[in-house]
Order: structure tokens, then sequence, then C-alpha cells
């Protein structure tokens, strides 16, 4: 085990008790969800958040040291951790993942924030366990955005193994693609050294981790079972120094939809399971069940704050559509026309609270007037607005029409695997608007698809869920422009990376107003001056109104079998956390 370990591995303390080894965990995968599989197995960086959401503790790292301005940081890695093949984690490791990819244009993957901008990051390589990273602009939230869930992508390549699949250690690389039938380098590195992201990333068997299991059986599309087994290099112990994972394996059952999913989990077919199997309308089933099954409930407290959030497109083609959702008054109006009662009462079985795109109540920056501004069911005052706003004609049937003689037709696209809810939702929201003459189209499409329309501004309207009730200054992007999730203004998010970029439409000053006081809290060393800047930032949210909301998420739960252990009662539930990694998979055991 000498061999195996490094110098100081990090110690993990059991929430219920020492495991024993051996056996498998079973569970249930939805095909083509990587995130499912990044939360449960590949959260594994440079620090990790404790089971609190407040700690940020070192994990791959063992500690690192500051400047007063936060411009330089220099960080130590543990000496001695292995990837799974058995090679050294090394600085050189870090080094290429900042240099040769992240900061390589070339490359294909995503940039995490705190790299936002290549050139304002350089890396120092000090010896082979410690670095520095020198930055042209302070960033008072690096440490917090290495913990956060996108920090893995700085430990997620072994430079040995990837690095020959790349230009500039391989002169054959792009060759080498097209031998495989692909269409450059660039491809070819996708295939075997996916970013953290997606599904790709764990199709490749051959490929070093330093995640507690590595893939045997990769996730394919046709695949029954996706396999996961130990990695004999991993680099934590629990308090009486036994090496973890205690688990041989993880046995993902593929699924093609939730309701799938469910149905293994109420049956006792899974061990542990706390995505796309727990809708509140389901919990008092599972309670039915639980001891037919041999399972309990435990709770997660989310960090979404909405069931459901409703964007209008400010941005959309559409250049009469655009001048219609870009007013306030239309937006609250279509807000007053939303009978929220009847939405919580049909599809939530009576679980919830009027709530908009605001902070949880459980959150430091929770304001009561943001969250319950625009609540009530008035649909008087609500065809009185649409009215003032010009839309007072209507057709046949009832339904307004617009400027240009077109009735006001609104179209949604959204998916039932993940969120059959939103469907529903969506039903009634339609039934609902329709008595204020705006007519809503709902199409189910694959995931994939709503995505694509998306990022492509080809969307209408668009609905997701509430990312942001407490992980506030991580996940922004429903209270300002800060990501191509803001789907009420993505051309305004690609106009702050680029602003002659292809499709990019400079926003409202309001719009730029939020994105500098954003700036000013990245570069802010304090938590104290970060607090009072998001508090800046989420008043302008509230007088501008981007985003509707429906109704605060509920706790959720996970299922867990009786004789899994050390899983906590209760655990945070997002993404940025992400649930259920910080809460160490690896000290899971089963008993018999």
């Amino acid at each position: 085990m000498a061999d195996r370990l490094p110098a100081n591995p990090r110690v993990i303390t059991p929430v219920e008790s020492i495991g024993t080894y051996g056996g498998d965990l079973n569970l249930a995968l939805r095909r083509g969800d990587g995130t499912h599989l990044l939360r449960l197995v590949g959260y594994e960086g440079l620090f990790s958040w404790d089971l609190g959401w407040k700690e940020m503790l070192p994990n791959l790292a063992e500690s690192y040291e500051v400047n007063e301005d936060a411009t330089e940081y220099t960080f130590t890695l543990r000496k001695g951790v292995k990837w799974s093949d058995g090679s050294p984690f090394t600085t050189a490791d870090i080094a290429f993942a900042y240099n040769d990819l992240l900061k390589n244009p070339d490359w294909l993957g995503a940039r995490p924030d705190y790299i936002a901008v290549p050139d304002d990051t350089t890396i120092e390589v000090v010896d082979d366990f410690t670095y520095k990273v020198k930055l042209a602009k302070p960033n008072g939230l690096y440490i917090f955005q290495l913990t956060n869930v996108d920090g893995t992508q700085l430990a997620l390549f072994n430079k040995a193994y990837c690095s020959q699949f790349h230009p500039t250690y391989n002169p054959n690389a792009n060759a080498d693609a097209v031998a495989a039938g692909l269409a450059d380098w660039r491809a070819l590195f996708e295939q075997k050294c996916a970013e953290m992201g997606g599904e790709q990333r764990w199709m490749n068997p051959e490929r070093p981790v330093l995640e507690a299991w590595m893939v045997e059986t990769p996730p394919t599309a046709t695949a029954e079972f996706s396999i996961f087994t130990r990695n004999p290099y991993y680099f934590k112990v629990d308090t009486e120094g036994n090496q973890l994972p205690y688990l041989d394996r993880l046995n993902f059952a593929m699924s093609n939809a939730g309701p799938d999913m469910i149905l293994r989990a109420m049956n006792g077919q899974v061990d542990f399971q706390d995505r796309n199997i727990n809708p509140a309308s389901q919990k008092p089933l599972y309670l039915e069940n639980a001891e037919k099954g041999g399972y309990h409930l435990v709770d997660e407290v989310p960090s979404n704050m909405n069931v459901m959030l409703v964007m209008f497109n400010q941005t959309v083609s559409d250049p009469v559509l655009q001048e219609i959702f870009s007013k306030k008054d239309f937006r609250v109006a279509m807000s007053l026309a939303t009978d929220r009662q009847e939405i919580i009462d049909t599809v939530y079985v009576g679980q919830g609270q009027f709530h908009q795109a605001a902070p949880r109540p459980e959150s430091k920056f929770y304001d009561e007037s943001l969250a319950t501004q625009f609540t009530e069911y008035d649909l008087d005052k609500a065809n009185s607005m649409l009215d003032a706003l010009g839309l007072e004609k209507r057709d046949g049937e009832g339904y307004r029409l617009r400027s240009d003689g077109k009735r006001l037709s609104i179209n949604v696209e959204t998916f039932d695997t993940a969120r059959p809810d939103w469907v529903d939702n969506l039903e009634l929201l339609k039934a609902q608007w329709q008595k204020a003459g705006v007519e809503l189209l709902v199409k189910v499409v694959d995931r994939n698809l709503v995505d694509e329309h998306r990022r492509a501004n080809l969307h209408e309207m668009h609905v997701w869920g509430g990312d942001g009730g407490l992980d506030v200054v991580a996940a922004p992007h429903y209270y300002m422009v800060a990501s191509d999730e803001s789907a009420f203004g993505v051309p305004w998010y690609y106009w702050f990376n680029d602003n002659a970029a292809p499709g990019a439409v400079e926003p409202p000053d309001s719009v730029k107003k939020q994105r500098e006081l954003y700036d000013q809290l990245v570069q802010t060393p304090t938590t104290e001056g970060q607090d009072a800047l998001m508090k800046q930032i989420l008043e302008i949210s509230k007088d501008d109104f981007y985003v509707m909301g429906i109704s605060l998420t509920g706790k959720g739960y996970a299922v867990v079998k009786n004789n899994v252990h050390n899983v906590p009662p209760s655990q945070p539930a997002a993404y940025t956390y992400p649930t259920p990694g910080p809460m160490q998979m690896a000290q899971i055991w089963k008993s018999e």
C-alpha cells in the first residue's frame, strides 16, 4: 500500500463508520447524462467542498499561498499521488492542462471562470509539486472557483497519455486523426481525452484517471450496463489508514428515461440514487414502498430556487417579438397571468410557495421583495397591461394580435426525460395564458436540441430549473447575463466575450452595469466586499425582471438501500457543489 499512496494521503472521516472492502454499488444512469457521472465519480480537483458547503478543503493540492492583492497564488501538490496507471501526478500535468489546452484556442473544450481570458493567466512551474499562477487582474474568487465543479478541469489530463494526441508533442497527430476517420487532432483528442462535461469523457477505458473508480465498460448508447472498477492508486484513506474506496465496482443500469429509473429505485434495484428519480410527486409512493424495497430516503437541500424558470428571449430574431419581450410590462403581465397555486396544487401535490428567480430563504442574499414580486394571480391587471402595450386587438379565437397583424404566439421547447413536470407546467401555462390572449405552443423534443437552440439563439421562450438559490455568486446566470444559460439574452453574453463575434448583440446599459459589478466582485479579495457587490447586482435584477419563476423548489431526497453505509442524512444539492461528490463516495460501503 505504501507504493500506491502519496506521502500525505487525504484522510476522510467516515460519516457513520469504518467500512469493509468489497461489493458493488448498483445505480441507474440515463443515457447521455455525463453530468451524473461527473457528480458521482468525477469530482476530484485541487480542492473540494466540505459536506456543509462552507469550507474549501485541500484535495489533490496540499496547501496554497496568495499575495495581498490576489494576483499570485502558489500551490503545493500532494507528493506521491498517482494516476490509475501508476504514473505520477505532478505539476507537468497541471501545466499541460493550462498551457496546451485551456489557453489553446484550437482545443475544443470549455474554459472555466478561472481562465475566462487565457492571456490573463500565466503558470510558472517551480518543481514537480509546486507551481505559481500569476493573474493580470486580481481574482479573490480563484480558490472558490477551483473548489467548484469546474475546478476539476485542471486535474483531468494525464500529460504522458493525452499528449500523444496533441500536435505540440506528436507531429503526426492530425494524420493519426484522419487515419481514425476523424477531421483533425482536436476530434481525436476529444475522443481520447475529453473535457470534464459530457458522456464522451467516460468512453475511453485506457485513459488514466485520479478518481476512486475508473471506467471498465463505457456508457455507450447501446450498453445495457456501464461498469466502473476500483482505482488501485486512489489517494485517500479513512481515519484508520485504510485505502479508499471500499467498494470494488459501480454498476450503472443504463436507461433512456426517468420513469424506468424511478421504477428500478422503487423496486429496490438501486443502492444509492439522487438524480432523475426524485420528483416531489413520487415521494409518497417511495415512502409506501420503502419497507418492501429495503430502502430509506435521505434529505437533499436544493440549491435550486425554482421548480421552473421562464425566460422570454429579448434578443429573439423575430423583430416584433423582440420588441414585445423587451418591455418589462409584458414580462410583468405574463407573471400576473400565471396562476401559480394551480400549478403547485396540480403538479406538485400542493407542496410549494410562490417564488420568482431569487435566492432561497436559506441564503444570506435572500430578499423577500425580489422573491415575491408579481407573483399574485391578477388576470384583470395582466389584460389591462397587455392592452396598454398596444396588444389590445384580437383574432376570432380571442388571441391578441401583434403590430404586424399576426397572432401573438410563443414557441417553447422542452423535454420529458429528466423533468416531466415541466411539460405539465407548460400545459397549464398554455391554458392560463390563453385567458390573457397569448398563445403558447409547447413542443417536446430531445434535451440536446433544447440546448443547441438556446446557444444558437433560435428559441423564443426557454424554461429551466433555477440554479443559484444557494450558490448565488457561483451561479448568477438567472440574475444577470453570466453564461449561455442566461437564455433571456444569449447574444448579450457573446458580446461580453467578443464584441465582434458572430451573433453577438450589444446589451442594454443595465445589463452592462451588472457585468461591471461582477467584474469588480471577482477582483475583490474580501467576502464582505464581494457580498455587497452581489447585492447591487440582485437589485438590478429585481428592477429589470428578466426571468419569471413559479415556485420555490422543495426539499429533495435520495434513495438509499438499508445496507448501504456512510450516506449522510442530509446534504446540499447543486451542480456547483456538486452533489453527491463532496460527501466522498469512496467512503460508502455495503454490509450483507
